[in-house]
Order: structure tokens, then C-alpha cells, then sequence
């Protein structure tokens, strides 16, 4: 297994994905380790949607349409390579066998509602890191918050709040590193 700092610099999301089918048991422990994540007094208000053949299907269909919001910014971010890429990624998920929806816990209180995204975010950047240590591909894809209520409706979580969709799989290629921004630290005394 990689150490923490191999980890996190290697992770790449993923866009093409090879077949192979990924072992229950694999994921369970993935899961596992992602819930030791840190939560807003321990809540832990994640929870975690595993589709594979028809239902991944289906939801690949509603996760397809994310390119449409996309599509303005990848024209003014990107050149036409990395739009073409991204079109075709979102035509499939890039073949990912898995699809994980993390839903949060709904809250009444703004302020509320933020915490248990952070929370679920730290239990997504968890997973990703897990994943990664064990050989296997992710892709983040947010933008199927255009279609929360759509993906939560098919899931049966209209209670939920969605934080992301994972395609999860072992990579057909692999993406080059990309440049980091230099992090301006502010200190204030």
C-alpha cells in the first residue's frame, strides 16, 4: 500500500475505464475506511449508493446530461482536446463499472446543512485516496448536482441531500499530472 503523501500526489481522476469488475468485499472495506472521516460531532451523515449493471445504466443517463452546464466553461477553461474528452466521458462515464451516489443527511438549519457537506466532502476525499491506494480509478463528477432531485427521486432518497456522484473502476489510461496553484498563506497576528 502507498504512504499518504504518494497518495494524495498521485490520484488523477479517471475518464476511460477498463471492464473488470471490482469485488464486494473490496468495496466494503473502502467504505469502511472512508467512514473514519471527520464529521460535525460525529454524525457521520453520509451514506453511500453502490449501482452496477441497469441501475448504473440509468443513472449514467441522468449523469449524462451534467455535460450540458459544463459546456460553456470547458469552451472559455479548456482547448478543444480536453472539451472532446470530457464530452466523451460524459457519454458513459468513460465505462466505469460502478457508479456511488453519496447522499448527505437533510437539515432544516443553513448552517447545518453546510457542516454535513463538509463532513460528506471529507468522507468523499477519503474514499478517493482509499481507492486510489488499492489500485482502483475515480472521477468526482459534480456536476450531476444539476440533477439532484432527478438522482435522488430514481434512488428513493428524496430525504437526501446529494453531495456527488463516483465513477469508480481500474483506469484504461492515465492523465498526466496537472499543474498545482501556488497556495497563498495569509498570516494574521
Amino acid at each position: 500500500m502507498m504512504d499518504i503523501v504518494e497518495t494524495i500526489k498521485t490520484r488523477r481522476s479517471a475518464r476511460r475505464f477498463k471492464p473488470d469488475k471490482i469485488s464486494r468485499e473490496l468495496l466494503r472495506e473502502i467504505v469502511n475506511l472512508a467512514s473514519w472521516a471527520p464529521s460535525d460531532m460525529n454524525t457521520q451523515p453520509w451514506q453511500v449508493t453502490i449501482l452496477t449493471g441497469r441501475a448504473r445504466d440509468k443513472m449514467v443517463k441522468i449523469m449524462s446530461k451534467g455535460i450540458e452546464p459544463l459546456r460553456p466553461l470547458l469552451k472559455k477553461r479548456f482547448p478543444p482536446k480536453i472539451e472532446e474528452a470530457t464530452e466523451l466521458f460524459f457519454q458513459n462515464m468513460g465505462d466505469a463499472p460502478l457508479i456511488l451516489i453519496i447522499s448527505g443527511d437533510r437539515r432544516d438549519n443553513e448552517i447545518e446543512q453546510k457542516v454535513v457537506i463538509e463532513s460528506c466532502s471529507a468522507f468523499v476525499q477519503n474514499l478517493l485516496l482509499i481507492c486510489h491506494s488499492h489500485g482502483l480509478a475515480t472521477c468526482w463528477v459534480g456536476s450531476s448536482l444539476h440533477f439532484e432531485k432527478e438522482v435522488l427521486e430514481y434512488l428513493g432518497k428524496a430525504d437526501r441531500v446529494l453531495i456527488t456522484n463516483i465513477a469508480i473502476g481500474f483506469a484504461g489510461a492515465t492523465n498526466p499530472v496537472p499543474p498545482r496553484k501556488r497556495v497563498e498563506l495569509e498570516w494574521i497576528e
